[in-house]
């Protein structure tokens, strides 16, 4: 049982046509700036997802759930757009797995479901869109300084 919530920026398009005119710097393989604040963004939503792990009797182990409780960089998005999932993922050398922990969200026969992990994406929405917004700027910031320099230079070696 596997659930997507997704969030909808509206202008990310007009965004990214602008940032793939600007130099390599931003525009990376690695993602750049974007990617960084991707991921900047997406740590308290991982944080609250950790911190409220609700604790079920009924279902063995689920302290080690935080434990779980991961994020990462997307790797099968369309071209020319980056994406940052937050997600569960056991492990498998500690022998510890998450397969319960679609019943702790979304509940099972005899168990109401909770929906902790969805409600720590939603509790963080707006936190996250402001951290996204301030670290690119930021990143944009230093790298036109950088590349102002850089011109600069030219123009006063002519």
């Amino acid at each position: 049982m596997t659930e997507t919530v997704t969030f909808t920026v509206h202008g990310l398009k007009e965004l990214h046509d602008a940032l793939m005119a600007l130099p390599a710097e931003l525009v990376s393989k690695g993602g750049g700036p974007v990617k960084t604040a991707l991921m900047a963004a997406t740590l308290p939503i991982m944080r609250t997802a950790q911190n409220t792990v609700p604790d079920r009797d009924e279902i063995k182990n689920t302290e080690n759930l935080a434990k779980m409780i991961r994020r990462r960089r997307a790797t099968k998005v369309p071209k020319g757009t980056e994406a940052v999932q937050v997600y569960i993922r056991g492990n498998k050398k500690a022998k510890s797995d998450a397969y319960y922990a679609p019943w702790v969200e979304f509940g099972a026969r005899g168990l109401p479901p909770t929906r902790w992990f969805t409600k720590s994406l939603e509790s963080n929405a707006k936190t996250s869109t402001e951290i996204f917004k301030v670290k690119l700027g930021a990143a944009i910031d230093k790298i036109a300084t950088k590349i102002g320099r850089e011109n600069l230079r030219k123009v006063q070696t002519k």
